[in-house]
């Protein structure tokens, strides 16, 4: 299986720039499951130094866009200093390259995007149940116009000349 290039730049990023962007695996402690987390230390070194080699841009924004398309998600708020990001199904760094995208705009999540039935994933079978149901709703509503526009004309009554 090939991984998305996203996912694989990531990884790579990860463990190339550990000063200003690192990688903590998680586990099992005391019985209680952690998360793996993605740190960004340094937000102003990440844009300037860390982004251009693996990807086509600088832009932070981006990173986080990609990161969310991906389902990580950040913990806590506040400035990008220290900003940690997770993501369910990642415990350690090669659980990144197992990702798949989700599929934004419909109502598949994650799971769904992952779960496959007979060979055919989820997510597809959802889109084309909503491409399908956007068609059909499309097709009433030019039926009602066409409908509309053929009812008989009333005549107006006439007018004394």
């Amino acid at each position: 299986m090939t991984a998305f290039p996203f996912p694989r730049r990531l990884t790579d990023m990860l463990q190339d720039n550990e000063e200003t962007i690192s990688f903590f695996p998680g586990g099992t402690n005391q019985g209680q499951d952690t998360l793996g987390r993605i740190v960004v230390h340094d937000r102003a070194r990440v844009e300037s130094e860390v982004l251009p080699r693996y990807f086509n841009h600088s832009s932070f924004a981006s990173l986080r866009r990609q990161l969310n398309y991906f389902s990580f998600t950040r913990v806590g708020k506040g400035r990008q200093r220290g900003a940690v990001y997770v993501n369910e199904r990642v415990v350690v760094l090669s659980d990144i390259l197992r990702l798949k995208r989700r599929i934004v705009g419909t109502t598949a999540n994650a799971t769904n995007a992952t779960n496959t039935t007979n060979g055919t994933n989820t997510a597809n079978a959802t889109n084309t149940t909503n491409t399908t149901n956007a068609t059909n709703a499309t097709n009433a509503v030019n039926k009602t116009n066409i409908d509309t526009d053929q009812r008989p004309k009333t005549s107006q009554p006439s007018q004394p000349s």
